[in-house]
C-alpha cells in the first residue's frame, strides 16, 4: 500500500492544524507498520513509549537531547494517527482502542509540562513559582476542558435529541469556528508540539519566545475552559 492509498484511510474531518501536520507524516511509519502483525493497540503503545522518550529527554539540560526529545514528541504525535490508520486498514477496531489513546495522552501531557517547566528553569532567566503556575495550570485546565468534553458528548448523546431547543446553523457553525480556533491555540497536543520548537531556538539563540507563547495559551486557557464551563451550567440549569 503506498502512501496515498493510506491517506485515503485518514480522518480528513479534523479541524486541527497538528492533525494535518501529523497525517502527512504518518503513512510513511504507517506504511511499515503494516508489514509487521502489530495492531493498533500496539501502535498506541509505541506512541506511549515515544512519548515518554521525548519527555525524557527534554529533560536535560543539553542541546542535541532537546532535539531528540523534540523529534520523539512530534513522532508521539504521528503514531496517534497510526493507530487510526492501521485500525481502519487492517479492520481491527477495539472498544478499549479509546481509552487507551486517552491514557496515553493523560500519561505524556503532565511529562511534558514537568519537561518544559524544567526545561524553562534550566535557563536561569525565570521566577521558578511563575513557571510552576504557568505549567500548572496549563494540566489543570487541560484535565478540565478534556472532562467538560466528556460531559458534553454525554449530553448530546442522551439529551439533545430528546430537548428540541437545538441551536440554529448559523449560530453552529460560529461556535465551530470559536471552537477550532481555540483547539489550535489551547488543546495540550498543540502546545506540545509548538514549544518545544520555540524553546530549541530561544535556547539556541537566547530568545524569550517560549515563555511568551506560554502565558499566551495559559489565557486562552483560562478564556475557553470559562467559556466551556459556564455553557455546561447553563446546560445544567435547563434540564
Amino acid at each position: 500500500m503506498n502512501y496515498s492509498e493510506i491517506r485515503k484511510y485518514q480522518n480528513r474531518d479534523s479541524e486541527m492544524l497538528i492533525d494535518k501536520y501529523g497525517y502527512l507524516i504518518s503513512p510513511l511509519i504507517t506504511k511499515r507498520l503494516l508489514k509487521t502483525k502489530l495492531r493498533p493497540n500496539h501502535v498506541t503503545l509505541l506512541m506511549i513509549i515515544s512519548g515518554l522518550i521525548g519527555g525524557v529527554a527534554f529533560c536535560f539540560n543539553n542541546f542535541y537531547l532537546k532535539i531528540v526529545g523534540l523529534i520523539f514528541i512530534h513522532l508521539w504525535y504521528v503514531f496517534d494517527c497510526c493507530d487510526g490508520e492501521v485500525a481502519r486498514i487492517k479492520k481491527i477496531y477495539s472498544k478499549f482502542g479509546m481509552e487507551m489513546d486517552f491514557t496515553a495522552h493523560i500519561i505524556n501531557h503532565p511529562l511534558y509540562a514537568f519537561a518544559f517547566f524544567l526545561s524553562m528553569y534550566q535557563l536561569n532567566k525565570y521566577n521558578v513559582f511563575l513557571l510552576i503556575t504557568i505549567f500548572v495550570l496549563l494540566i489543570v485546565f487541560d484535565l478540565i476542558f478534556r472532562n467538560l468534553l466528556c460531559f458534553y458528548k454525554v449530553y448530546e448523546q442522551r439529551m439533545a435529541s430528546d430537548s428540541g431547543n437545538g441551536e440554529s446553523n448559523s449560530n453552529l457553525s460560529l461556535k465551530q469556528i470559536i471552537i477550532n480556533i481555540s483547539n489550535n491555540i489551547f488543546l495540550f497536543p498543540s502546545f506540545a508540539l509548538a514549544f518545544p520548537i520555540l524553546y530549541v531556538v530561544d535556547y539556541g539563540f537566547g530568545y524569550s519566545i517560549s515563555i511568551y507563547y506560554s502565558i499566551f495559551v495559559l489565557l486562552v486557557a483560562v478564556l475557553i475552559v470559562s467559556l466551556r464551563m459556564l455553557g455546561w451550567i447553563r446546560k445544567i440549569i435547563n434540564i
